[in-house]
């Protein structure tokens, strides 16, 4: 099924378009072409949710409890530039050998070249990438396995000209205008460090938000309710920074970095240095936890707000394959939900400019006293 692992990586999507069986036919036309067809050209399409080679478009393979499931494959062979070279070599000098010839034309060189590339395409073995999809039916929420910018552009393509869905993003700065009516075009440049030489920047409302959940954290309380969706808002939750983290300050013309790794790098002196000199955290792996067998965990993009080696509660035994992918896939909503909720008490904080200004007063006083640890 999609989804496999212990742990998974998603881009959040929204959609205002109602999925339904209808886009059964429209999956069909965008159908993964056979292997046996591939030749040097790239191949792609969709596939079932069963299994990656799986080519059956129905209702049932398709369709999940709500959700519409399946992975869009990619096969393409490629030959070896250094093999090709070689036998090239090789081949040219056995004509010459053959046709006792001194050297070889452009035209013959072109043709032996051309000739072994088809000889050793076909020798060559598919290469397949697949980027699994989820959409949440009811919710019109997209899970959507994106790893870079260029699977990102082909997902949306391929999903929006299947669906007719136009797709949104679940970016920081597009969340919070969803959420909260926050433009972030009419927020000014912060700085959170004490430093007076710091320049406030605009780096992203994800870094504010994800240096404020740092703060929060540490100072006022490291446990939460979901307030959202349909979960009981009197069970609180643990909040936990794990490593690695990574710091980022977009200054000038360039934007520089610091990742810590080693250690307990989140109490490290470095890490208060990287704030004090103004950077903001850009990634970190955050953990909520309920109690030793409920605790959900993912590293945090915040200039995207993509979910990175997600883990969660894996299903209990005896469930079958259908109901683990459901499980899953219901659990990976749980934490989005929940890493909503915080962000929802963000963005409350910002729209009022009273409040904003005094908790930056206070995460610069945090940052001025915060201590190493490590």
């Amino acid at each position: 099924m999609i989804f496999e692992g212990s742990s998974n990586s998603f881009q959040v999507y929204e959609t205002e378009a109602d999925i339904t069986t209808d886009i059964l036919a429209l999956v069909k036309e965008g159908q993964c072409p056979t292997l046996d067809s591939l030749r040097e050209t790239p191949i792609y399409g969709w596939t079932s949710a069963r299994f990656l080679l799986d080519r059956e478009i129905t209702e049932e393979t398709m369709f999940i409890n709500g959700w519409f499931c399946g992975s869009l494959l990619k096969a393409e062979k490629k030959v070896p530039s250094k093999l090709l070279k070689s036998i090239v070599k090789l081949s040219e000098y056995q004509f010459m050998q053959d046709q006792k010839l001194a050297s070889i034309n452009k035209q013959q060189y072109a043709e032996i070249k051309a000739h072994v590339h088809e000889e050793l395409l076909q020798q060559m073995p598919p290469t397949l990438t697949n980027l699994d999809v989820a959409t949440d039916c009811r919710r019109k929420r997209v899970f959507a396995e994106c790893r870079g910018p260029k699977q990102k552009d082909a997902f949306e393509a391929a999903y929006t000209h299947t669906t007719q869905a136009k797709l949104v993003p679940m970016i920081p700065e597009l969340l919070a205008f969803k959420r909260a009516g926050i433009s972030y075009d009419s927020l000014g440049a912060v700085t959170f460090s004490p430093d007076a030489s710091a320049s406030p920047d605009k780096s992203g409302l994800g870094l504010d938000f994800l240096t404020w959940l740092l703060f929060r954290s540490e100072t006022k309380d490291h446990t939460f309710r979901i307030t959202n969706g349909s979960h009981d808002p009197n069970i609180s939750y643990a909040l936990a920074f794990a490593d690695p983290i990574t710091f980022l300050n977009n200054e000038g013309s360039g934007s520089y970095e610091t990742s810590l790794r080693k250690g307990t790098p989140i109490l490290s002196s470095e890490a208060k240095t990287a704030l004090m000199s103004g950077k903001k955290l850009a990634r970190a792996n955050i953990a909520f936890v309920l109690d030793e067998t409920h605790q959900w965990s993912a590293s945090i993009d915040a200039q995207t707000f993509a979910f990175r080696s997600v883990k969660v509660p894996r299903a209990e035994e005896g469930t079958d394959e259908r109901g683990r992918l459901v499980e899953k896939l219901e659990q990976f909503s749980f934490f989005v939900d929940a890493f909503y909720s915080l962000f929802d008490e963000f963005l409350e904080i910002l729209k009022d400019e009273a409040v904003w200004e005094q908790t930056i007063q206070e995460m610069q006083s945090w940052i001025e006293a915060r201590t190493s640890l490590a």
